[in-house]
């Protein structure tokens, strides 16, 4: 695979958080697109099936029901945010269909991270890392990220008092090219 350049990672986040109403976050899924209320149902069932536990926190528990996700999702690209990270980080060229080429979940990103540093010390289009969390530095900054099941797509601060999630990693990947990337 030939290194993405660390520009394009960032035109490709940023694309996505601009255009946020075409896409959803659902745990497990890599980019797939269902057309059909049938369709999402069974992407939904899917991925509902590999992880219970989670599902059980990020819909049913808060008031939401298996069909509400599955309308949710119809029609909309759908990424978790490893899968994201994964997208805009490997794929090359049409930005409007990035495509996971290999997947790595959260724990993987981390492990495979290089030049590790604080999120406060980062470049752009680092990687930021909380354990079981990975988003994108936009710089100055901010993150963007997919954050959970009706939440989708965000951009957010990562620095200052109050961040929403609070990375404790901020690295790079060896299939990006970060020359003449900027310090946040």
């Amino acid at each position: 695979m030939a290194k993405k350049k660390w520009n394009a990672v960032m035109r490709d986040a940023r694309w996505i958080y601009q255009n946020r109403e075409r896409f959803a976050y659902l745990w497990g899924s890599n980019g797939e697109c269902p057309r059909t209320y049938a369709e999402a149902k069974a992407l939904v069932e899917r991925c509902w099936a590999m992880n219970p536990a989670h599902f059980q926190e990020s819909v049913i528990n808060r008031g939401h029901t298996k069909d509400e996700l599955a309308r949710h999702i119809t029609g909309k690209i759908c990424y978790d945010c490893s899968s994201f990270v994964c997208a805009v980080t490997q794929s090359e060229g049409d930005i409007y269909h990035l495509k996971v080429v290999k997947d790595y979940n959260s724990s993987m990103l981390n492990a495979v991270m290089i030049n590790v540093t604080t999120p406060a010390l980062g470049t752009w289009s680092n990687v930021l890392w909380v354990e079981g969390h990975v988003a994108i530095d936009v710089a100055s900054g901010m993150a963007i990220d997919f954050a959970n099941e009706f939440i989708d797509c965000r951009q957010y601060i990562i620095v200052g008092e109050n961040p929403v999630c609070r990375f404790t990693r901020s690295g790079q990947l060896p299939w990006v090219d970060y020359e003449g990337a900027l310090n946040v």
